[in-house]
């Protein structure tokens, strides 16, 4: 990313919210060098865009086949909005129950193992056998993929 947050192309200029998300993500990446600390944090911000609240979002992605160079996906969210549609599409798509559904609701809003299973009333170790299993349908290795497939 340049310094004008064009990624050095010419064009419209990034919204500042989004330079500031991807330059927090940035550094992260500096200090997490391993691709399975990736998942451990994601940057939010709340903006204000044209009178809609939006939901800013940015995570480290892996490359699929190399450490170098790494994406950062960014997401935007309307507040409030709800994402069962994205839910079903995927649950369809790739077969996952109820429970797996619901674990996936859970992680797209960034929240933690600890905080899915409290909110499930299951332990942690359902969770992560529920998320291994999400893992194995997708056809991913990361929370941070199962994330990027269930939102594409």
């Amino acid at each position: 990313m340049s310094g004008d947050g064009t990624g050095g192309q010419k064009g419209p200029r990034l919204p500042d919210a989004i330079q500031d998300v991807c330059g927090e993500v940035s550094e992260q990446l500096k200090v997490r060098t391993e691709p399975k600390d990736w998942e451990q944090f994601r940057v939010r911000r709340v903006v204000n865009q044209n009178g809609r609240p939006m939901l800013v979002s940015g995570l480290g992605v892996p490359h699929s086949t190399h450490l170098s160079p790494a994406h950062i996906l960014i997401t935007l969210e309307d507040i409030g909005r709800r994402e069962d549609g994205v839910i079903e599409q995927a649950k369809k798509l790739f077969r996952l129950t109820d429970r797996e559904a619901d674990v996936i609701g859970h992680i797209l809003k960034g929240w933690t193992n600890k905080q899915i299973a409290t909110a499930m009333s299951i332990t942690e170790q359902t969770v992560k056998e529920h998320i291994k299993h999400v893992m194995q349908k997708t056809g991913t290795k990361t929370r941070t993929g199962v994330f990027v497939e269930i939102i594409r």
